[in-house]
């Protein structure tokens, strides 16, 4: 993929001048991926961004998983409480007395991914 024109990110509402040249390149091709599924554009703060999917929907329909296939993992594995209690990954706690109860007073909730990411050594260290 060629350098991104400010004009095909604003077509696709993704021109964030803070982006280095990889984040304007990912920005992009998620918010193709969006709307060639069709899906709603979502919000961050308040703004419109292509990149992003539009909540509740998002959440609901499990749709920032690529395929049914992840999706039904995704609902056996992390959203059945009984099957997700104990493992590494999980549906973060959204309420303030539920992160104090495991806690995570001062913790933002963040996707799983991030989360499972972190643990993950990087190639070559570890």
């Amino acid at each position: 993929m060629d350098h991104p024109s400010d004009d095909i990110l604003l077509k696709h509402h993704v021109l964030v001048p803070t982006d280095n040249e990889f984040q304007r390149r990912a920005r992009l091709r998620q918010a193709v991926w969006r709307e060639e599924q069709g899906l709603p554009i979502g919000e961050h703060r308040g703004r419109r961004l292509g990149s992003r999917l539009a909540m509740p929907s998002a959440k609901d329909d499990l749709t920032n998983y690529l395929t049914e296939t992840i999706r039904d993992v995704v609902r056996r594995e992390v959203l059945d409480p009984k099957q997700s209690d104990g493992k590494l990954y999980g549906n973060p706690p959204q309420r303030a007395e539920d992160r104090a109860r495991r806690g995570h007073e001062e913790d933002e909730p963040r996707s799983d991914l991030a989360q499972a990411c972190r643990t993950v050594p990087e190639p070559g260290h570890g």
